[in-house]
């Protein structure tokens, strides 16, 4: 077991340890009187009755008879001495530490120690008295020490039944009536020594030779048990550990005394008085003890404020190097709106040096706030429950040269107490301002121009279509002429004629398709869609241009009956834009579809892969193949390649709902991936904050 006392732990053992050893010195003298040593002082009581031949010998006599009462008084203001050194180092060691049980248990040391003395002064006759020493010593003696038990279990019953911090107020309580029982005793002592017929108190023929001295034996025992051990559990500190050891000493000198003693001056007489000192020694000692705890704590206290007055200063120099070269102006400011310090960037930037800053308003300063200084304090104050770190505002800084600069203001308090100042920051953001403005305009431009091409893009497009449309039906009049003519030369060109102005009739759709998606007026049908249906309808449509370059498809779909929510016409055309594009890739080539459920963005959702055997691009081609226009095809290799049909499959599958994306191994080949949900696009509702800063997309869904 291991009790922690004034901040330190005493093993259990050490305390047992303790605890044997003065129960041994206390039975020592007992086993030494057992033996035959004598510790008593013979008194003659024919002293006076005698006839000396000389002076001196009836001097020396004297002395000798009187040698027991000089060793009675020696050691009775001993213990009273002890007391008193007790009472005022406890009174400083209350003052060091506030402990409230130290100068309650020293009073009543005090107490007691008193009524000893004065028992002692009337016992030597420095007091007028008349009782015959015989009775008197043994019987103030037990007065004594029942006053000593009864006022020890009062002290310390106090420090049981009371608050810590009740006993603050009771500290002067306690002195003042340890003094009233100090005084009480100290009178009850004056008044047996006036009385000549005291009670006789020493019965040498008995076992119990001193009845008296049995009530304190019993309060001692009750102390040591019941009383103290209730106050430790409270007050845990070195000096009630001792008090409550110091009960051993205290009941053998009982013990002594009330089986022992037959005599005045007898060996069990002196050796009480002797273990008596030991009682009052003992929390001396816990005292000194616990002012080395105490100097040791203050010790690691005093080191461990150094260390955080070291930390602190740390911290202080390097937030003053931060104010010091912040790119904001810092200033604290009073309650009032008086500036009392500022950082050397606020003496830059507002122009001023620090003695004309200070004591300035901060309105002369910072000019055209929305809410003025006092008011911007009152919300804070008022919503300082409430956690807000700062006030920011716009306002205009005002130099010293009569010139203004856009800032950027945040003020907050400068810690939580009623009476703070304030900590005001001012950021200069004119030249942010400036790059913001422009960087608008040019915004605004671009959007202008994004704008003016799409019209361009529509406007061209739809001009075109009419003479397209006219060649077209003229290429195809001509081949019906042809072919009744049976001039097949001719009728080659003409289907060439036809067949290009089909292929730039697609692209002109697609440039519309895109002309029409950034002006977000696309419109998309929802719908249930098979996805084997239409890969078939999609290698139909596009089988021609794949036999022209010499490639071979292959369709792989496991489902017969995998449905997706989507607009079939869209997805046909991005499947188609893909399978097309495949085709004008490569030659003498195998391009595999294959079909299959995969999880999408944490949906059930369908991959799609279009495979192209032994085709390997660059990765700057890559990175182009989705641009509109993009030509993947080297100078070297002049096959026809994606212009915006792969441009414009990637914006369908954006609204969609899907990915698209093209990956290349060099062993395998290139692929393109498309990922799309079973149920369709989520498309949340578009909140559009400013027309000018925000370009988005209308989607129109039509649910079949």
């Amino acid at each position: 077991m291991q009790r922690p006392l004034s901040g330190v732990t005493i093993p259990g053992k050490w305390l047992i340890i303790w605890i044997m050893m003065l129960v041994g010195l206390c039975c020592l003298p007992a086993l030494l009187m057992v033996v035959g040593v004598d510790f008593g002082n013979a008194t003659s009581h024919s002293f006076h009755n005698q006839t000396f031949e000389t002076e001196h010998a009836a001097t020396e006599a004297m002395f000798h008879a009187m040698s027991g009462s000089f060793l009675h008084s020696i050691v009775e203001w001993s213990a009273f001495c002890v007391a008193v050194v007790i009472a005022l180092a406890a009174m400083l060691h209350y003052r060091l530490n506030g402990q409230n049980s130290t100068p309650i248990i020293s009073l009543v040391l005090l107490s007691a120690g008193t009524m000893d003395a004065f028992h002692v002064l009337a016992a030597d006759r420095l007091i007028p008295a008349v009782a015959d020493n015989t009775t008197f010593i043994p019987f103030t003696w037990a007065l004594s020490r029942f006053f000593n038990a009864a006022i020890t279990i009062i002290g310390v019953g106090l420090l049981v039944f009371t608050h810590e911090r009740k006993n603050q107020r009771r500290v002067g309580l306690i002195l003042l009536t340890s003094l009233l029982f100090a005084a009480c005793g100290s009178l009850l002592v004056w008044g047996c020594a006036r009385y000549e017929h005291l009670p006789t108190s020493i019965y040498p023929e008995q076992f119990i030779s001193r009845p008296w001295d049995i009530p304190p034996l019993v309060l001692f025992i009750v102390a040591s048990l019941v009383v103290i051990p209730s106050a430790l559990q409270r007050h845990r500190n070195v000096f009630l550990l001792t008090i409550w050891m110091s009960m051993i000493p205290q009941i053998a000198t009982q013990l002594y005394m009330a089986l022992g003693s037959r005599a005045l001056f007898d060996s069990a007489f002196n050796v009480a008085h002797v273990i008596k000192i030991l009682a009052y020694v003992m929390p001396l000692g816990g005292l000194c003890v616990d002012y080395v705890l105490l100097h040791l704590q203050l010790e690691h206290s005093v080191r461990h404020i150094s260390r955080s007055r070291a930390k602190l200063r740390q911290k202080h120099d390097q937030l003053q190097a931060v104010l010091v070269n912040i790119s904001d102006a810092v200033m604290t400011v009073s309650r009032m709106g008086l500036i009392k310090t500022a950082n050397r960037t606020a003496t830059q930037l507002f122009g001023y040096n620090t003695k004309t800053l200070h004591n300035m308003h901060i309105e002369d300063v910072i000019k055209d706030m929305p809410v003025s200084f006092d008011g911007v304090c009152q919300q804070l104050d008022y919503s300082q429950s409430q956690w807000q770190s700062a006030y920011y505002l716009e306002a205009t800084g005002w130099h010293a040269d009569q010139h203004g600069f856009d800032a950027e203001v945040g003020v907050n308090r400068l810690c939580d107490s009623p009476d703070t100042d304030y900590v005001v920051s001012v950021h200069d953001c004119t030249q942010i301002r400036h790059v913001t403005r422009e960087l608008a305009h040019a915004r605004d431009q671009a959007h202008l121009a994004a704008e003016a091409r799409d019209r361009l893009l529509s406007n061209v497009s739809f001009e075109l279509r009419t003479p397209l449309n006219a060649m077209m039906g003229f290429a195809t009049l001509l081949e019906e002429q042809l072919r009744d003519l049976h001039m097949n030369e001719l009728l080659e060109d003409a289907s060439e004629i036809r067949h290009a102005g089909h292929h730039l009739q697609e692209m002109i759709n697609e440039i519309l398709d895109l002309a029409t998606i950034n002006q977000g007026k696309l419109d998309i049908t929802i719908g249930p869609a098979n996805l084997k249906s239409l890969c078939q309808h999609v290698m139909q449509a596009s089988l021609g241009i794949i036999e022209a370059s010499s490639n071979i498809i292959h369709l792989h779909c496991m489902e017969d009956q995998l449905v997706i929510q989507t607009d079939g016409d869209r997805l046909h055309q991005v499947l188609f834009n893909l399978v097309t594009n495949a085709a004008k890739l490569t030659q003498d080539s195998r391009i595999d579809l294959h079909v299959q459920t995969h999880d999408f963005q944490q949906r059930p959702g369908v991959m799609i892969n279009i495979h192209i055997d032994g085709l390997n691009l660059p990765d700057a081609q890559q990175q182009l193949i989705f641009e509109i226009f993009g030509n993947t095809s080297e100078p070297s290799h002049p096959i026809m390649g994606s212009g915006t049909g792969l441009s414009l499959s990637q914006r369908l599958v954006d609204l969609l709902g899907g990915q698209i994306h093209l990956s290349c191994d060099p062993e395998s080949g290139t692929t393109f991936h498309l990922q799309l949900p079973i149920d369709g696009p989520q498309l949340a509702p578009i909140e559009v904050k400013d027309a000018l800063n925000t370009a988005e997309v209308e989607v129109v869904i039509n649910d079949r």
